[in-house]
C-alpha cells in the first residue's frame, strides 16, 4: 500500500470500521503502552508507544513461539499545549486532519490495528506465511521543529511503515510556515520564477559535490535516475542556507535513502523574493 493512499484513507477507513465491530476496542489488544505529554521550550510532545500482538491464541503451527506483533511509535507535537504562539487550528488541519493530537493518534492506532488483524485472519489460514518475519509490522510517525524563529517556523514530519514486502516505506516532509501570515510557504513563494533555473543549477552542483562527481558529470554515474535533477517541493531554511529534500525513489533508488543538500545562504540571498528576504532576514543576518 502506498504511503499517500494509506493517509488519504485514514479517517474514512476508521469510520467504516465502527458500529459494533469488536476491533473498536483497541486497548484489548495492547500489551504495552505509554502515553505522556512533556513540555519543551516551545512545543509540547505527545507520544504513544504500543505493541499489538497479531494473535491472542497462537495457531497450532506456532506452538511454543511468540506471536508476531504490530509496533506503533508516535512522537507528535501537541499544538494545543504548546507555548510557541502559533495558531493551533492551522497546524491541526495541516498535520492531524482537523483533529486534536490525541484524537488523531487514537484514530490512527485504531485503523492500523484493524488492518493488521484482518491480515492476521488471512495468515492464520495460510501455513506458508504463518511463520514469516514479514508478519511483524510497524508504523512510526515523528514530528519535530528544527527551526523556530520570530518570522518562520519549520516542522518536519517523518513517517515510516512496514506491512510486508522487501523493505519499509518511508516519507519525510518539511513544512515551512510564515508566522506573521499564519500560512504555509511554498518554494515558489520565496524564489521568483525567473530565478528557478539558477536555483536548479546550484542544487545539481551540490548533488554532484556530495557524490564527488565533476561539474559536467551526469548524476546517473552515482545511481541517480536522471542526468539533472528537478527541484523538489520539499525545502526548509536553516542557519546555513536553503536546504532541499528528496524522498526515496524521487531521484534515486531506495538504497540512497533521503537526499538533502544545502545551498549556502550567501548564494541564495540574491535569488529571494521580497517575502523570502523577510522570512530569512534575521536568520541570515550578517
Amino acid at each position: 500500500m502506498a504511503l499517500a493512499i494509506l493517509f488519504a484513507g485514514l479517517l474514512s477507513a476508521g469510520s467504516c470500521a465502527s458500529g459494533g465491530n469488536p476491533r473498536e476496542s483497541v486497548s484489548q489488544e495492547i500489551t504495552k503502552t505509554t502515553r505522556r505529554k512533556t513540555a519543551g521550550a516551545a512545543f509540547a510532545v505527545y507520544t504513544e508507544d504500543m505493541q499489538i500482538p497479531l494473535w491472542k491464541e497462537l495457531p497450532s503451527g506456532l506452538a511454543g513461539k511468540s506471536s508476531p506483533a504490530l509496533d506503533i511509535n508516535l512522537k507528535l507535537i501537541d499544538f494545543a499545549a504548546s507555548t510557541a504562539g502559533s495558531p493551533e487550528q492551522l497546524f491541526n488541519n495541516t498535520f492531524y486532519r482537523g483533529l486534536s493530537v490525541r484524537d488523531y493518534a487514537r484514530e490512527l492506532i485504531r485503523v492500523q490495528t484493524i488492518e493488521y488483524q484482518e491480515m492476521g485472519e488471512e495468515a492464520q489460514n495460510n501455513p506458508a506465511i504463518m511463520n514469516s518475519a514479514s508478519l511483524n509490522w510497524y508504523y512510526s510517525e515523528d514530528l519535530d521543529a528544527p527551526l523556530d524563529s520570530p518570522q518562520v517556523l519549520v516542522i518536519s514530519r517523518n513517517r515510516s511503515f512496514y506491512s510486508g514486502g522487501a523493505h519499509p516505506t518511508s516519507d519525510k516532509t518539511y513544512f515551512v510556515f510564515d508566522r506573521k501570515e499564519a500560512a504555509r510557504v511554498r518554494l515558489s513563494d520565496i524564489i521568483p520564477e525567473e530565478s528557478m533555473p539558477l536555483l536548479r543549477q546550484l542544487a545539481n552542483r551540490e548533488l554532484r559535490a556530495g557524490k564527488r562527481l565533476g561539474p559536467s558529470d551526469s548524476l546517473t554515474k552515482a545511481l541517480f535516475f536522471v542526468d539533472e535533477a528537478e527541484l523538489p517541493e520539499d525545502f526548509f531554511f536553516s542557519p546555513q542556507g536553503l536546504s532541499l529534500h528528496w524522498n526515496p525513489y524521487e531521484i534515486a533508488p531506495y538504497s540512497e535513502g533521503y537526499i538533502e543538500i544545502t545551498i549556502p545562504a550567501g548564494e541564495i540571498k540574491n535569488l529571494l523574493s521580497s517575502r523570502g528576504r523577510y522570512l530569512t532576514g534575521e536568520l541570515w543576518k550578517e
